[in-house]
Parts: structure tokens; sequence; C-alpha cells
């Protein structure tokens, strides 16, 4: 039995007595055939959350080249588990190649990044004094969590908005009840 691939030429030679008959007979191994499937420990990842994809490669000649490629890129040499993660949130499609020396295989597997769960966004307002002398001034501060970056604005009653940051100083001259807002908004879309 022959365990490498290629071909082989078998003889015979039968003697009897003083006559002698040679023949002959080639036979070609071929490696076993190649199968390769790629899977992933993880179908769906945050952004920049690492995943592993495997390459479960059976038959060939057991001396398989592995390559790998991310989308578009190029293909890398690599072994039959190769770590991966992403930036951006998207689908994207991974390949493995597999080569020996008569058959090459490829395989493809898709993962999702998405994108990582925004904060809510929540505010607080709270004033220094809600009872004050008409001219005297009125601090107010602002607390929020989440939303990420957040741009403020601050409104005197039916005033205009005006960008601020987290404490706003007001003063009015005449004694009454006044509103005053605020409006936060995050990068992330939210807004209160």
């Amino acid at each position: 039995s022959k365990s490498t691939s290629g071909s082989y030429t078998f003889y015979v030679k039968v003697t009897s007595g003083t006559q002698e008959k040679l023949d002959t007979i080639t036979i070609t191994v071929k490696e076993p055939t190649l199968t390769v499937s790629l899977s992933s420990n993880k179908s769906s990842v945050e952004q920049d959350e690492t995943f592993k994809l495997t390459a479960d490669i059976s038959g060939g000649s057991g001396d398989n080249k592995v390559e790998w490629k991310d989308g578009s890129g190029d293909w890398k040499d690599g072994s039959e588990v190769k770590e991966f993660s992403k930036s951006n949130a998207g689908s994207y499609t991974f390949y493995v190649k597999v080569t020996t020396d008569q058959q090459e295989e490829i395989d493809s597997v898709e993962v999702t990044i998405t994108q990582e769960p925004e904060e809510s966004l929540s505010i607080t307002l709270s004033a220094s004094e809600t009872t004050v002398k008409a001219e005297s001034k009125i601090n107010l501060s602002l607390n929020t969590t989440g939303g990420g970056s957040n741009e403020v604005s601050w409104k005197d009653g039916t005033g205009s908005w005006k960008d601020g940051n987290d404490t706003k100083e007001f003063t009015k001259n005449d004694a009454g009840s006044y509103w005053f807002h605020v409006k936060v908004k995050s990068d992330q879309g939210q807004e209160k």
C-alpha cells in the first residue's frame, strides 16, 4: 500500500524453467479529497469584540497550506484557527483557503458586528435656591449620565436656546415665577 499520492509502477516477473515473463502495471494514488468547513464561535459580536474562526479540514495531503482573508483584503498565512475583531458595525464575510499540491478549497462564514448598546441619556436639573429676591442670581446645575458626549443648551422662559455647559447663572429683575429650560443632545442622537 502507498500513503503518498503519485504514480507508481509495479513489476512482476514469472520464471518457469527456461521461460521468463515480465509485466508491469502503473497505479495512480490520489490524495484524499480535500474538504474545509469554516465556522465561527459567535455569529454576532459587538464592536472590537474578539471572535474565533475555525477551519475544519479533512483529506488532502496532510501538508496543507492555510490562508485567511478578511472581506476583500489580501490572503494571509495562518493556521486552522484565527481570531478577528472589527471596529465598525456591519456584516462581514471571512474566508479560509486550504491548498495542497493537487487541490484547493475555499469556504466562508459571515459574522455580524453590532454597535455597543447605548447607555440611556438621563438628566437631573437642580437650583441653588428655588425662591430668591428680584435681581438675585439663580445658579442652576445639570447632572447628566449616559449618552456619550453631550451638547447642552439653556433657555430662560420663552427666550432662545443658548449653548452652555453643566452650570448656568440667571438673574431676574422683576418678581414672579419663571421657568428655566435645559436641553441635552447626545452624540448618539438622544435628546432630553
